[in-house]
């Protein structure tokens, strides 16, 4: 995704692991964030694992000068038929 015209773009990736039915827990292995600014490359933001539940959030960031923050939520989707 790109930030307007300032050249600046973002790079997220997630990566699934187990589910599980009973609790709506999905186990998130990989969230990654990157960042490419024309002027001095890339940035690697941050990567974590984490867990998010069913109709729940998950807030992935980093703090600091620039504090970035992601929020995730996860909604079960019924199959079609």
């Amino acid at each position: 995704m790109a930030n307007g015209e300032s050249g600046i773009e973002f790079n997220f990736k997630m990566r699934g692991g187990a589910f599980d039915p009973e609790t709506g827990a999905l186990d998130m292995e990989s969230c990654e964030l990157k960042m490419f600014h024309p002027n001095s490359g890339n940035h690697d933001l941050f990567r974590t694992a984490t867990t998010i539940y069913s109709g729940g959030y998950a807030v992935l960031g980093v703090t600091g000068a620039e504090p970035l923050f992601l929020v995730v939520q996860l909604h079960p989707v019924q199959g079609l038929r």
